[in-house]
């Protein structure tokens, strides 16, 4: 889904995807739709709170409608705690050795925590990548190479925690150094939805994805599958 596209409604076999911000349809007339199509499926790219304050404002107003790919009301933590970089990595450290292993790094709550792992990663190997906690497509994430100047005061780094991982030097013949899975939870369960390469630059900013057959190598593929049912699986608790 394009990145302008945030909501979808889907009842059989009819699909309507509304345009974030977009003038022609109302709230009163998303409104409209769900109560003609009752038990009518909503979608969301994501779960962030502006769709989940949606959601609950039309369930107290007694519209009959379902979310199936956000958690329930008790669970609907685990959204920001698995998906910040601080969550994930803690997370990560408890799917056993079969998972593929964590850079070495640190969650860093002071300012003092984050220049001393920095420091350490940078002395020991070819650098490091530091990220802000929210960061996405490449926002909040800065790669400092060894021998270059460690500067932190961009604001993304003022708000704890933060996370600081070694510096890995990737392949850019193989998913453009990036290659990625993506997933989905219903019903307690993972579903594999595609993989793909990510085309980043050298400073880690997200420009898209590749996909097609022969993109992703298949012991790769494999590994990815494999990787990405085992997480998903832990996050549909």
């Amino acid at each position: 889904m394009q990145k302008a596209c945030q909501l979808l409604l889907r009842n059989g076999e009819s699909t309507l995807y509304i345009k974030a911000g977009s003038p022609e349809i109302k709230q009163q007339k998303l409104e409209e739709i769900i109560k003609t199509n009752p038990g009518i499926k909503v979608y969301s790219y994501t779960g962030k709170p502006q769709f989940i304050s949606l959601v609950e404002h039309w369930q107290k107003k007694g519209l009959d409608f379902v979310t199936p790919e956000i958690p329930d009301r008790h669970n609907r933590w685990t959204q920001d705690f698995f998906g910040s970089k601080a969550g994930f990595r803690q997370a990560a450290s408890v799917l056993g050795a079969d998972f593929p292993k964590m850079p070495e790094g640190a969650i860093c709550f002071s300012k003092t925590e984050l220049l001393g792992w920095a420091k350490y990663l940078m002395a020991k190997g070819s650098g490091c990548v530091v990220k802000y906690n929210r960061g996405l497509a490449g926002a909040g994430l800065k790669i400092i190479k060894t021998g270059e100047e460690l500067n932190l005061n961009e604001a993304y780094f003022q708000e704890y925690p933060v996370v600081v991982e070694e510096y890995i030097t990737t392949d850019l013949n193989v998913c453009g150094g990036a290659p990625n899975i993506e997933l989905r939870t219903i019903n307690g369960k993972a579903e594999a939805l595609y993989v793909c390469a990510m085309r980043v630059t050298p400073e880690g900013v997200f420009q898209g994805i590749e996909i097609g057959k022969g993109v992703v190598p298949e012991k790769l593929e494999k590994l990815l599958n494999f990787s990405g049912e085992k997480w998903g699986n832990y996050f549909s608790i």
